[in-house]
């Protein structure tokens, strides 16, 4: 009797601390603190933005940008599907390193589509279409709109940090 006790006392502790560490780290993940990347799928993880002033993607990018993305992997059932959503940080200009955006898209096939809004007050939102141009390069635009109504189409390249294969 006293041996089966122990047993299952050593088994209620094993398990009230686990419910505790798996409450904690849900906890920062919802926080923010730490960010949970899946690593089954190829195009979760690190990437580098450039921004282009001219439209042939050449030159030196007037912007870049880091995205940390959480790629879901999922069957095409014909409907459009939120599969991969992450976070924009702002690393060139100098003076911009403030800035980060939340992004929500999808990825079908060579097409992404993502849309973005800063996190921040300043009114920033808008949309990315691109195609995968190389393994792990999509290149494309992103469209923004202003206060005076007008709709900048800026290329960009996204591609995966070199580091994150």
């Amino acid at each position: 009797m006293i041996l089966w006790i122990g047993n299952n006392i050593d088994g209620l502790i094993i398990g009230v601390v686990t419910s505790i560490l798996v409450s904690i780290i849900g906890w920062l993940v919802k926080q923010g603190i730490l960010i949970m990347v899946n690593k089954s799928s190829k195009y979760s993880g690190k990437w580098i933005q450039l921004i282009y002033e001219h439209n042939n993607y050449s030159g030196i990018p007037i912007k870049k940008d880091i995205y940390c993305i959480k790629h879901k992997k999922i069957r095409y059932s014909g409907k459009l599907v939120v599969n991969m959503e992450g976070t924009i940080e702002r690393f060139y200009p100098e003076f911009q390193k403030h800035r980060k955006w939340d992004v929500i898209g999808y990825l079908q096939g060579d097409v992404l589509t993502l849309l973005y809004q800063s996190q921040e007050g300043q009114k920033s939102r808008g949309c990315i279409y691109a195609r995968l141009y190389t393994d792990f390069e999509f290149r494309g635009f992103y469209l923004e709109e202003h206060k005076d109504g007008r709709i900048d189409k800026t290329p960009v390249i996204i591609k995966k940090d070199r580091n994150d294969w």
